[in-house]
């Protein structure tokens, strides 16, 4: 999963890389339950939800060149269907709907962040990310905290 997250990363998700002002400055560092990363230039919070010892979430945080406001990647277990949709709630907050989409290796879906829903993950406590973890199966809520969220961000910029 982490080797999916990195060539999503390097790719660039939504027109650029995710990379920080002060690459490297975050590495290792801790936000609460966000983490620090850097690979190269490019550096980014990341959380990990995990079902036993196979990471079933990796979520990253970061800022595309030139963009002022965050993108968010979700890396998901390849045979999950986020192609079918998916919903982001953060709180008790109106959830947003997108779509992602699979390859051999692994799921992923992302979205650059709104100023409407930064706020909502700057202010929340936690988030929940609604999935189909297989294409005929009702869709689960895995867990996002938001605890760190807001000063992690704040060393990416």
């Amino acid at each position: 999963m982490r080797f999916a997250l990195k060539g999503l990363l390097l790719a660039g998700l939504l027109g650029g890389s995710i990379v920080a002002q002060a690459a490297g400055s975050i590495q290792g560092m801790r936000f609460g339950d966000w983490g620090g990363n850097c690979e190269g230039q490019m550096c980014y919070l990341q959380q990990v939800l995990s079902q036993g010892d196979k990471p079933l979430l990796v979520t990253a945080i970061g800022y595309a060149p030139g963009k002022p406001l965050p993108t968010i990647i979700f890396d998901l277990p390849a045979g999950s269907a986020p192609q079918q949709g998916l919903e982001l709630q953060v709180d008790a907050k109106l959830p947003i709907k997108f779509k992602g989409s699979c390859d051999k290796a692994a799921c992923r879906a992302g979205f650059a962040l709104d100023e409407r829903m930064l706020h909502q993950f700057r202010k929340g406590s936690k988030a929940t990310l609604s999935v189909r973890l297989e294409p005929k199966q009702k869709p689960v809520k895995l867990p996002l905290s938001l605890m760190g969220f807001t000063k992690g961000l704040s060393m990416l910029r």
